[in-house]
């Protein structure tokens, strides 16, 4: 009874177990993460890897196309449009993993080597928790310059938004480093040959307790619990205020242009908050299932239950690629230059259609070249 709950149901799909001689951890559950063998059908690691083509290549081309509008336009060179950047490379950063994995999930062994066994779980999970905790940073932002009402001298400048910028990928890649240290290639032996998987493996501490469960708490911790609840209380506390603001009535004939100013610029920030609650509450629901899939991986291994596919792994994986595509159109309504540039071309669209459906043919030919007649000459 002990052999079949160790084998489980996905031996030589997702999980293998195998002999730990680098740690001593004697007999140990492996999983393959972005591998997986004996598919009940083989096309299904093609279908994966366009998926996953596909979204990169959406998610290159979308975020490239914000990133050169913010960097030309000069209007766009505020505090939280600089803090955006910063999204913007994470999301690149982020996705550039996606052909990698359409790879392997078509040739099932691993045979990116040793560097990008280590990199790939690393470097996702550093862009992702960059990319949350720099939409804490502009929730912080948002509420110093709008409940706080700091004056412009005392406000960020761009030197401050970048070394910000650069302490929270220089504090993540610390805080992240065992992902890089404890991934390992492993060649096990099977019935018909071997297979090499990318997989993770940590040791035990000498209170046998495993590393891998104080990481994996730390991980859900400092990259997904206190950054949102820092998100949560940062906006809820903007909210507030524009509720107070709302309810206050001032009818006092000195104070009416005042007030109007007042509410326009209230006006801005609330759409602004608006979308940038918006861009949390999308990226909440596109990567708690990554977050969630890796908790149950860390349960399935400590528990030898090899209960979850690897398919699973990268369907959810696919789905936070998703947010890196979705991601630039709430840039695109967070800049204000963005969306009149495209509300611009819409209405051109528009007009340009509009011409050619109700012109009728006879004026739309007037416009046309006139084609030359031919002119005959007569020999004498």
């Amino acid at each position: 009874m002990e052999s079949k709950k160790m084998l489980g149901g996905e031996i030589n799909k997702s999980f293998f177990y195998a002999n730990d001689t680098r740690y001593g951890n004697g007999n140990v559950s492996l999983f393959t993460f972005f591998s997986e063998f004996n598919r009940d059908s083989p096309a299904s690691g093609y279908i994966e890897a366009g998926f996953l083509t596909t979204i990169f290549v959406l998610s290159i081309i979308a975020n490239f196309v914000i990133l050169l509008f913010m960097i030309k336009s000069k209007a766009s060179l505020t505090v939280t449009n600089y803090f955006v950047c910063n999204l913007v490379i994470g999301d690149v950063a982020f996705v550039m993993a996606a052909p990698f994995i359409a790879y392997t999930r078509i040739t099932g062994n691993w045979l990116l080597g040793k560097t990008m066994c280590n990199l790939m779980n690393y470097c996702m999970f550093v862009c992702g928790s960059v990319m949350i905790w720099t939409m804490t940073v502009i929730s912080i932002d948002r509420y110093v310059c709008i409940n706080l009402r700091t004056s412009t001298k005392k406000r960020l400048q761009p030197r401050h938004v970048g070394a910000i910028c650069l302490a929270i990928w220089v504090t993540t890649a610390g805080l992240y480093l065992p992902l890089y240290i404890f991934s390992h290639i492993r060649t096990i032996q099977i019935e018909h040959g071997t297979v090499t998987i990318c997989t993770m493996m940590f040791p035990y501490t000498k209170l046998r307790f495993h590393v891998s469960v104080l990481f994996t708490c730390l991980l859900v911790l400092f990259g997904f619990i206190i950054p949102i609840s820092l998100i949560g209380l940062n906006y809820f506390r903007i909210f507030k205020r524009f509720w107070a603001s709302e309810r206050a009535v001032d009818n006092s004939a000195d104070e009416v242009v005042r007030r109007r100013r007042s509410n326009a610029r209230r006006g801005r920030d609330v759409k602004i908050v608006k979308t940038l609650v918006l861009l949390v509450i999308v990226f909440l629901a596109m990567w708690l299932p990554l977050f969630s899939v890796f908790i149950l991986i860390e349960e399935d291994v400590q528990h030898y239950n090899n209960a979850i596919p690897s398919s699973t792994l990268v369907w959810v994986v696919f789905i936070a690629f998703g947010n890196s595509f979705v991601n630039p159109f709430m840039y695109g309504f967070i800049n204000i230059e963005i969306r009149r540039t495209f509300r611009t071309c819409c209405r051109r669209f528009r007009s340009v259609r509009d011409i050619s459906v109700v012109m009728p043919r006879s004026v739309q030919d007037e416009h046309l070249p006139a084609t030359p007649v031919p002119v005959q000459t007569t020999h004498m």
